[in-house]
């Protein structure tokens, strides 16, 4: 009875994985052509990038970028195979603190990005002078891609124990980096500060955006824009559910496992909840479009010059 229990459990997980590999695959090439497109596009258009609302914008596609072209197809790899391979302590070492990195400095960086905008709204003046700009803008997204490496090199890097915790049948070896089983207080530190306290941060940055933009209107008693206004708060909404869905559930079940250690929400987010967090790379560069609307008009441009050359073409044929 116990043998069938085991073997219905495994044909469950193969069928699971066979399936988020096939789901991953469908997700990842549109994204990584859109990832080209806009990559393509900066290079192109230079000045784009230098502007300062767009700095924090090419950071967080670059992050998301590799992410998506490096980390997401270990992890398609994963799936179809059904273990990690290489099945080495040296590789889930390496894995771990690659994916966590990218991860937390995707999630300051939106954090950074989003409180950023309230400045370019309503305080865009600030940052003509050179210490606030440097304080204020160029600080954060320093510190959100830097703090991120130098702390996870020294947790998962640095910091050794006497065992390997790694499970080579689950996502990033399960994530068993020393730290996050031998230290309960940097283990909750690094879901609470490092996850919890950004995705909170993006949401309440947003929310209070548009709340702030349509107060002052009122105010000064401007006429409301709603088209205008529809189009920032769908932007906002995008960015606020992707990070929101992909991250609370995760910070949420990961606190309370790493303080309780109950099986049922350690296996319950091992083989469903990290899953989500490779939603913000995939969808990442659609938010970018809504961000830079230079961008997508010259995506357009590019399509529809193509299919009227196509027509073009059968036409003269």
């Amino acid at each position: 009875m116990a043998v069938n229990n085991t073997q219905l459990s495994n044909n469950s997980k193969s069928t699971s994985n066979y399936i988020k590999y096939l789901v991953f695959m469908v997700l990842e090439i549109p994204s990584v052509i859109l990832y080209v497109a806009i990559l393509i596009y900066f290079i192109r258009h230079c000045s784009v990038i230098k502007m300062l609302h767009n700095v924090g914008v090419f950071t967080l596609f670059v992050i998301s970028f590799i992410q998506a072209s490096c980390d997401l197809p270990i992890v398609i790899h994963f799936y179809r195979l059904g273990y990690v391979s290489p099945s080495t302590a040296g590789f889930c070492l390496w894995w771990t603190f690659f994916d966590f990195t990218l991860n937390t400095i995707s999630e300051l960086l939106m954090a950074t990005i989003s409180i950023q905008r309230h400045i370019f709204v309503f305080h865009s003046n600030m940052l003509r002078v050179r210490k606030k700009r440097l304080l204020f803008h160029d600080l954060p997204i320093i510190f959100s891609v830097a703090y991120p490496i130098l702390l996870y090199i020294g947790l998962i890097l640095i910091y050794r124990c006497d065992r390997d915790y790694w499970d080579f049948s689950t996502l990033w070896c399960a994530g068993n980096a020393c730290y996050a089983m031998e230290s309960k207080f940097w283990s909750a530190y690094d879901w609470i500060v490092n996850n919890g306290v950004p995705v909170f941060v993006i949401l309440l940055a947003n929310i209070t955006l548009i709340l702030r933009v349509l107060c002052q209107k009122r105010r000064i008693h401007q006429p409301i824009s709603w088209q205008k206004q529809r189009r920032m708060t769908l932007q906002l909404f995008y960015i606020s559910s992707l990070y929101f869905i992909s991250w609370l559930p995760n910070v949420i079940i990961g606190v309370i496992k790493r303080i309780s250690k109950i099986f049922a929400m350690i296996e319950f987010q091992s083989n469903y909840l990290y899953d989500f967090i490779y939603l913000v790379c995939v969808f990442i560069p659609y938010i970018i479009l809504t961000m830079i609307p230079e961008l997508k008009n010259w995506i357009r441009r590019i399509i529809f010059r193509r299919q009227f050359a196509q027509i073009n073409t059968i036409v003269s044929q």
